[in-house]
C-alpha cells in the first residue's frame, strides 16, 4: 500500500519557489546590465574620410553624376485648359533653337507677331509658321525650299521668304497647313464686293488695285472669329466641325458653299450649324491676278503687276532645266 511522504511535497514546493526566485534575479540583472551598456560608435573606413584643415571661407559643393539638369521650378498646365503667360523667358535680341512636333509648333505660333529675335529649327513646318512673324530672323537648317507642282519648280528659295511671299496662287496653296481659304473679289469705284455678296470699303491692299476681278487667299490664322473691329471686313458663316487639339481649335466654317478654316489660340466648343462672324483684315491676307500671280501681300509693297525681280527662281523654269 502507498504511506504519504509530507517531507517529499514540501521539498517540491520549496525547489519551485528557488528557481522562480533565480529565474527572476537573472532577468534583473541582464536588464540592469543592458541598461548600462553606451551605444556603441559608429565605424568608417579610413579611405572613404577626407583629412583637412578647419578652414574659414565660402564652401563649394559639387555634384557629379550622369544625367542633365532640369529646372525646379517647372509647373504643368494641361494643354485643355485655359492658362496664363506667368514668365518670358524669350527677350527681344536673343537667339533660341526649336525643335520639331507639335509642341514645337505650338510654340511658334504663340510666339508675339513683334517679337525681334533670331529663331533656329531644322522644321520646315515650324519655319513655314514663324513666316508670319515680320521681325524674326529664321534660320531653317538643311538648305533652301522648293516648291513644286506636276514635274514643274514654281517657286524656290528660303522658306520663310516662300512662305510670306508666295509668287503664285498655287505656291501659297502649297505652302498652307490647314489649306488656303480662297475668296473671289470684284474690285469697282473704291469698293470691294467679295463671292456672295458682302461688300466693303476697298481699304489695305486693296486701295491700289486697279479695278477688276481677283482671287484672295487667307490661311487658318489670318481669319479671325469676331465682329465689331474697325477695319475688318465681317462675314456671317456657319460651323461645320470644330477641332480642338490641344492649345488650339481649328474652326471649320461654310459660307456660300465655300469651305473656310479658321485657327484659334485656345479652346473653343463651337456647335455645328452655330452661326458665327468672320472678319478679314484688308492688311493681312494675299491677292492674286486672274492668272493666279501674286500682286499684294502683306508688309509688303504693292505692285499691279509681278515684279520681274521678285521671284528668286522663274516659276516658269521645269525640273532639270
Amino acid at each position: 500500500m502507498d504511506i504519504a511522504r509530507p517531507s517529499n511535497a514540501r521539498q517540491k514546493r520549496i525547489r519551485r519557489i528557488a528557481y522562480v526566485v533565480i529565474a527572476l534575479l537573472a532577468v534583473l540583472l541582464i536588464t540592469l546590465g543592458l541598461s548600462r551598456l553606451k551605444p556603441a560608435a559608429p565605424g568608417v573606413e579610413r579611405a572613404t574620410l577626407w583629412v583637412d584643415t578647419v578652414k574659414r571661407g565660402p564652401l563649394l559643393r559639387e555634384e557629379r553624376g550622369i544625367g542633365t539638369l532640369v529646372p525646379e521650378d517647372i509647373r504643368w498646365i494641361p494643354a485643355t485648359t485655359q492658362g496664363q503667360v506667368e514668365r518670358i523667358l524669350l527677350h527681344p535680341g536673343t537667339a533660341v533653337i526649336l525643335d520639331g512636333g507639335t509642341t514645337a509648333l505650338a510654340v511658334a505660333r504663340a510666339l508675339p507677331k513683334s517679337l525681334q529675335a533670331t529663331v533656329i529649327t531644322h522644321s520646315p513646318t515650324v519655319a513655314a509658321a514663324l513666316g508670319q512673324h515680320s521681325e524674326l530672323e529664321i534660320f531653317l537648317l538643311g538648305g533652301r525650299s522648293i516648291c513644286m507642282w506636276e514635274g514643274e519648280v514654281l517657286q524656290a528659295g528660303d522658306t520663310s521668304r516662300v512662305y510670306r511671299r508666295p509668287d503664285t496662287l498655287r505656291v501659297a496653296q502649297v505652302f498652307s497647313d490647314p489649306p488656303l481659304n480662297i475668296v473671289g473679289i470684284e474690285k469697282k469705284n473704291g469698293q470691294v464686293a467679295y463671292a456672295g455678296g458682302v461688300q466693303a470699303p476697298a481699304t489695305g491692299l486693296y486701295a491700289k488695285l486697279g479695278d477688276g476681278a481677283y482671287r484672295v487667299g487667307f490661311r487658318a490664322h489670318q481669319l479671325e472669329v469676331a465682329t465689331g473691329i474697325v477695319g475688318r471686313h465681317d462675314f456671317s458663316a456657319t460651323v461645320t466641325v470644330t477641332e480642338i487639339t490641344g492649345s488650339e481649335s481649328f474652326v471649320h466654317l461654310n459660307r456660300d458653299a465655300s469651305n473656310w478654316v479658321a485657327v484659334l489660340q485656345g479652346v473653343h466648343e463651337y456647335e455645328p450649324g452655330e452661326m458665327l462672324h468672320a472678319a478679314l483684315d484688308p492688311d493681312n491676307l494675299f491677292v492674286f491676278d486672274a492668272a493666279g500671280r501674286l500682286v499684294a501681300a502683306p508688309g509688303k509693297a504693292f505692285s499691279s503687276e509681278v515684279p520681274d525681280g521678285s521671284r528668286e527662281e522663274n516659276a516658269s523654269k521645269s525640273l532639270g532645266t
